[in-house]
């Protein structure tokens, strides 16, 4: 073989030799662009992904919003909640229950996860998020519970740091309460 390359003309070997980097340069040319075109059409799917997952982002939240107008509306529509709201007073303990069953349907069963994922929580932290959930305000809620308006402060604040330990058992729009 040695043999036959000398037998070559150095010119001619060397235009070989050349045409075969160009060629082969030329081939790493066409590749590159390629590649860069194939990596900008995936860049702008890539974008036009994020801009759908953005505007479905937008919708969810909206969707959250109008579900939680919602449930307000439907707790304000109550006859019991809305006489509440005009003349609070003192709850017994089937007023109690009347609170949780209503929360537990209007809010996707409320009481009941909390219930089961604050382990040994009171019946006085319970009411505190009730009324903190329907938005009554401290004085309210004092009259509502029995109990001083700086008591309901200090009951909110106590229940505000236990659970906010705990904000995986709320929706997104019901973390806010808390």
């Amino acid at each position: 073989m040695v043999d036959a390359l000398a037998a070559i003309p150095t010119g001619t070997l060397v235009v070989t030799v050349l045409s075969a980097l160009a060629l082969q340069l030329l081939a790493l040319a066409v590749i590159i662009l390629l590649y860069r075109r194939t990596l900008l059409r995936l860049e702008s799917r890539v974008r036009a992904l994020d801009s759908e997952i953005q505007a479905k982002d937008n919708e969810i939240r909206e969707s959250e919003q109008d579900r939680e107008e919602l449930r307000n509306v439907l707790l304000d529509r109550d006859p019991f909640i809305a006489s509440l709201r005009a003349k609070p007073r003192y709850l017994q303990d089937a007023d109690w229950d009347r609170l949780e069953e209503l929360l537990d349907q209007v809010c996707d069963g409320f009481c009941s996860r909390l219930r089961s994922s604050v382990r040994g929580m009171t019946q006085a932290e319970l009411r505190t998020a009730i009324l903190m959930r329907l938005g009554f305000s401290g004085q309210q809620m004092a009259t509502m519970m029995g109990i001083s308006p700086a008591s309901v402060t200090k009951a909110k604040q106590r229940l505000k740091a236990r659970l906010g330990k705990e904000k995986h058992v709320f929706s997104h729009d019901e973390a806010h309460y808390f």
